[in-house]
């Protein structure tokens, strides 16, 4: 299924609205926020955090980010970089965000270059450890609808790998037909009013 700018991508960058001041308060460095997005389709849900963090975000301009995309598909990669989208594909992009970041070409727009720039789009398979071993410290990561497509083991190894890519007290975002719950009981259930996060606990504390 092709995806595009639509409510769903916007959304669940909206969504880290409410666990952005947990993760301020508790950085005791001035050290960046990091986000990891997996996988990456073709960049819009990147794109989408990044453009939310720079527009609605009234702490950006205190704080560095770190924003990563990653997928094991290599043309899917590609096409996240060029950052290119059919004219119905932005349909419902916010009109002063396409404006501002998108640049028309040919029958449809680009990401501008200062955007396409803030994101790494890195290659990584989710359920190699050798590999996603590399991928650690991060405050959030958004794994929308890809656990859905594993079997059961897969879907725990794929846990792990993202506890294990969490600092503690970091959130994870699944789609929402997802339930980290019936996969592993590594995380904390958090309810917010505009999503289910799952969280990895700090040391210590109960799940």
């Amino acid at each position: 299924m092709k995806r595009t700018f639509c409510g769903r991508n916007i959304s669940s960058s909206h969504s880290l609205r409410s666990v952005l001041p947990e993760i301020v308060e508790r950085k005791r460095s001035p050290s960046p926020i990091r986000i990891w997005v997996i996988p990456v389709a073709s960049g819009e849900e990147a794109y989408s955090i990044a453009m939310y963090l720079l527009e609605e975000w009234p702490d950006i301009s205190r704080w560095d980010v770190e924003l990563v995309a990653s997928d094991i598909d290599t043309d899917r990669l590609a096409q996240a970089r060029g950052g290119w989208y059919s004219a119905r594909s932005v349909q419902y992009v916010p009109p002063q965000w396409l404006e501002k970041y998108f640049e028309p070409v040919g029958a449809g727009y680009q990401i501008c270059e200062t955007l396409r720039q803030s994101v790494e789009f890195t290659r990584v398979n989710l359920l190699d450890p050798r590999e996603a071993g590399d991928y650690r410290g991060f405050d959030v990561i958004f794994c929308r609808n890809l656990l859905i497509y594993f079997a059961d083991r897969s879907r725990r190894l794929a846990a792990e790998t993202l506890y294990d890519a969490l600092k503690p007290g970091g959130y994870v975002y699944l789609g929402h037909a997802e339930s980290m719950s019936r996969i592993s009981p590594l995380f904390r259930v958090r309810r917010f009013p505009e999503a289910i996060v799952y969280q990895r606990p700090w040391e210590g504390q109960e799940e």
